[in-house]
Parts: structure tokens; sequence; C-alpha cells
């Protein structure tokens, strides 16, 4: 099941088809709090679309990942997700909503 939810999540992220950050096309799903977390890995708003040079940026550089989050996710959501892949939260009392079946 969780590898078909994952597959509908990335469809349902890389819909967006251009990337989220420079523009390019591509198709590169990222997840802003890492897919580990099971609490927030398919809950759409925890997706950015970035072509492939983004995603690893992304992933590996800590300043364009804080970048990313202040122009293109906002601190105010990111908290929100924290809380959700923390258990601090549940997604339905925090306005964020979990990918249906």
């Amino acid at each position: 099941m969780i590898k078909n939810k994952d597959k509908i999540w990335s469809a349902a992220v890389a819909s967006r088809e251009v990337c989220e950050w420079c523009g390019a096309r591509g198709c590169d799903p990222a997840h802003i709090i890492p897919r580990k977390f099971l609490k927030t890995r398919h809950l759409l708003e925890n997706g950015l679309f970035l072509c492939r040079e983004c995603h690893i940026k992304f992933d590996r550089n800590v300043e364009f990942r804080d970048k990313v989050i202040n122009i293109l996710v906002g601190r105010e959501k990111y908290r929100r997700l924290l809380e959700i892949s923390q258990g601090i939260v549940s997604p339905e009392n925090s306005k964020l909503k979990e990918l249906k079946k």
C-alpha cells in the first residue's frame, strides 16, 4: 500500500511540470520533510517539484534548503510539517491533508 501511495504522491507533485525553483522542465518530486517520516510522507503539501539538479542541492546543501523553504514553502507551513512528522499534531488538526487512496 505504501508503494502505491508513493506513486500517486509522486504523480500528483509531478503534475506541476516545471521546477518550482529554477523553472527547468523535469520530473523529480522532492519531500520537504524526508519520506522516512511516515506521518508526512504522503501529504501533498510535503512535496516540491524540483529538477534533478535542484533536488540534489536541496537534499545536500543546508543553505540552499533553507532558502527554498523560506521562499517556496514558508516557515509556518514548514513548522506545521515538522509538528506532524514528530507526532505533535495530526494532519487533520493542522489544515494539511493526506493523499487519499
